[in-house]
């Protein structure tokens, strides 16, 4: 499974060949080009907790920052 055309669940789950609107947090995936991912393959991005995708950049929260670990590829 490799693309989902509907807008209300737009992202690819290959561990369940369904379409979902977020991606699994058990195990945790996360939305790479509407493919749910373990790891962020597009270069320069980090996976995102909050919002489950790939991100080029980690969201400032007011509380606290979140970095980018280039390490793990997570924020």
């Amino acid at each position: 499974m490799d693309k989902c055309w509907s807008s209300s669940y737009p992202n690819a789950d290959n561990s369940t060949n369904r379409c979902v609107l977020q991606c699994p947090t058990d195990p945790d995936y996360y939305a790479d080009s509407h493919v749910c991912v373990f790891y962020c393959t597009t270069p320069n991005t980090f996976a995102d907790p909050n919002g489950r995708i790939c991100i080029s950049r980690c969201t400032n929260f007011s509380t606290y920052t979140q970095y980018g670990d280039p390490r793990t590829g997570r924020c």
